[in-house]
C-alpha cells in the first residue's frame, strides 16, 4: 500500500493550507535533486521529490483533497 499524501508530507489530515504549503516547501528543499550534493543519493532524492510534488498536488486543491479523503 502506498503512503498517503499526509504521510509523505509529514502532516496530520486536519492540517490547514498554510501547514500543507510549509510542509511542502520544507520537503522540497530537502529532496530537490539540485540540493543533494551526494551523487549516490541524487536518484533516491529525485524519486522522493516526485512523491512530494504529487502529494502536494493532491492536497493543495480542495476538490482533489476532498476526493482523496
Amino acid at each position: 500500500m502506498a503512503p498517503s499524501p499526509y504521510d509523505i508530507l509529514g502532516i496530520s489530515p486536519n492540517a490547514d493550507a498554510a501547514a500543507i504549503r510549509g510542509a511542502y516547501h520544507r520537503m522540497a528543499l530537502k529532496y530537490h535533486p539540485d540540493k543533494i550534493q551526494d551523487p549516490t543519493k541524487q536518484a533516491a532524492g529525485a524519486e522522493k521529490f516526485k512523491d512530494v510534488q504529487a502529494a502536494y498536488g493532491i492536497l493543495k486543491d480542495s476538490t482533489k483533497r476532498a476526493t482523496f479523503d
